[in-house]
């Protein structure tokens, strides 16, 4: 068994967090916000839950430097408990059953209580992995605290780091009491699926109440919004799918999990906005100095962020299939003269452009016609002709 070299460090830190931004401290909404009060109820049970679990196995361990790991690890997860207590109080203040949903969760816990300790370990092990992958995506992102009341953030951030720092603790303890055989690897992963199973289908109840208290339950915006931060973009839950996916390797171990790429500056809310602020700056350049059109052509090309002459290619298409309409449709029989009260309209030969002169190329009846106007005098329109009777008795002949 290998001890790594990472040694957690205790941070006895207080937030007092404020009570009247309880609801209100995370600039994305409020079902982001109860996103995040949601988990905070779990963490007082829970942690007082990864005590006793690991340390019932301190006395057992061998190795000085993990007895000094563990040590450390039961103290930020007292301090973790402490700090999210006052955290759950200030939702209480603010109306929410937090006493009534920490039952249910002591309830589930105590539950595990009874099964056997290497049992009581795994799920430790398996609900680190799950906070620790949390916490890397929270810290790796700035932008998803960015804008959010600093006690809140603070607390957050510090937490995030902690269990990033700690998360190879109870599974080194757990790989020193049950090994790396066969029966070690299936126990943490049905551990891991249903701790799994058992958290999510705790949280998204309380989830939905936490929302519902607040206000927000039939707000299809809001809903779109928590989508987007568990799903879409940044998609907290939906970027530690790869990393979720890595316990189930045999070789598994958290601190050689991937590690997913850092933020890129130019990208995300931070970025936009920064973008949003240069572009503010640059429209506030004199119009003397830029021309109008050219600042007009400017601005558009940076609006719709392709050439201008790419949007005109469509148009120019457009126009010459119109203007090519005319010759690709003439009818076969092109000499045939069609009648609409008083104007005579006939289409030219497609072959010569020329008007046929034959009178069998009209039909007998219409060449006797033709015949009898002579002072009828034509007149070419484009690719029309139009002829129009003298008589108005001709029309009916």
């Amino acid at each position: 068994m290998n001890v790594h070299n990472i040694d957690p460090v205790r941070r006895n830190l207080k937030f007092g967090l404020p009570k009247a931004r309880a609801l209100s401290w995370n600039p994305s909404g409020l079902h982001v916000t109860q996103f995040y009060n949601s988990l905070s109820v779990f963490f007082p049970v829970g942690e007082r839950f990864f005590i006793d679990s690991v340390r019932h196995f301190q006395a057992d361990i061998s190795d000085a430097r993990l007895k000094e790991q563990i040590s450390a690890f039961i103290g930020q997860e007292a301090f973790h408990g402490r700090e999210h207590e006052e955290y759950n109080e200030a939702l209480a203040a603010a109306g929410f059953p937090m006493e009534r949903m920490e039952k249910l969760v002591t309830l589930v816990l105590d539950t595990v209580k009874k099964l056997p300790p290497k049992a009581q370990l795994s799920v430790t092990v398996a609900l680190e992995h799950l906070t620790a992958i949390l916490g890397d995506t929270l810290l790796r992102d700035p932008a998803l605290l960015e804008g959010c009341d600093p006690h809140f953030a603070a607390i957050w951030r510090w937490h995030a780091m902690e269990e990033t720092e700690h998360k190879a603790v109870c599974f080194d303890a757990y790989e020193h009491v049950m090994g790396r055989g066969v029966a070690a690897y299936g126990l943490r992963v049905f551990a891991f699926v249903m701790a799994n199973l058992i958290f999510w289908s705790l949280f998204y109840p309380f989830y939905a109440r936490m929302v519902q208290k607040g206000g927000g339950l039939f707000s299809l915006k809001g809903w779109y919004q928590a989508f987007q931060f568990q799903f879409g973009k940044p998609g907290v839950l939906r970027r530690v799918l790869p990393e979720w996916l890595d316990f189930f390797l045999p070789n598994f171990h958290p601190l050689d999990a991937r590690q997913p790429p850092l933020p890129r500056p130019d990208r995300g809310p931070a970025a936009g906005r920064r973008r949003a602020a240069e572009n503010r700056r640059l429209r506030t350049v004199s119009r003397a100095t830029v021309p109008a059109r050219s600042w007009t052509g400017e601005r558009l090309c940076r609006r719709w962020r392709f050439p201008l002459a790419r949007s005109c290619a469509p148009c120019v298409a457009f126009l010459s299939v119109l203007l090519a309409l005319p010759a690709a449709a003439a009818p076969p029989h092109a000499d045939r003269i069609y009648k609409a009260k008083h104007i005579w309209v006939r289409w030219p030969d497609p072959a010569t452009r020329k008007r046929a002169t034959t009178p069998a190329a009209f039909g007998k009846k219409r060449a006797a016609q033709l015949r009898n106007r002579a002072a009828v005098k034509p007149r070419r329109r484009g690719a029309f002709q139009f002829c129009r009777a003298k008589n108005p008795g001709d029309r009916d002949a």
